[in-house]
C-alpha cells in the first residue's frame, strides 16, 4: 500500500525525471526490499527513483546490504547528504524505536 502511495505521490506532482525516497533507520531493510519489489512493476517510477537509507548503525547497515541488493539504493549517514528535488521521507522503523 505504501508503494502504490508513493508511485500516487509522484504521479500527483507531474511525474518528475528524478523522485528521492529517504527511509530514516530502515531496520533490517524489510521495508526496502518489499517496496522495491512493487516499484519495479511501475518502470516509468523505477527509472525515476532513488533510494536513501538513512542508517547510523553499522550494524544493520551490514544487515541492509545483505538484504537489498540493489543499485538504486544508497546509503548515507547524515540527513545533508540528502539530494535536492522532490523527496518521499518514511520512518516505519525509525518511530517504532522512538
Amino acid at each position: 500500500m505504501l508503494a502504490v502511495w508513493c508511485i500516487a505521490f509522484w504521479e500527483n506532482i507531474g511525474k518528475p525525471k528524478k523522485i528521492l525516497i529517504v527511509e530514516l533507520g530502515a531496520g533490517d531493510g524489510s521495508l526496502c526490499k518489499d517496496l522495491l519489489k512493487t516499484f519495479e512493476q511501475f518502470k516509468s517510477f523505477y527509472n525515476s527513483l532513488e533510494i536513501n537509507l538513512l542508517e547510523i548503525s553499522d550494524k544493520l547497515k551490514t544487515i541492509q546490504k545483505l538484504k537489498i541488493d540493489n543499485k538504486k539504493v544508497k546509503w548515507i549517514k547524515k540527513i545533508k547528504e540528502i539530494n535536492l528535488g522532490p523527496v518521499i521521507f518514511l520512518g516505519n522503523e525509525f518511530f517504532d524505536s522512538l
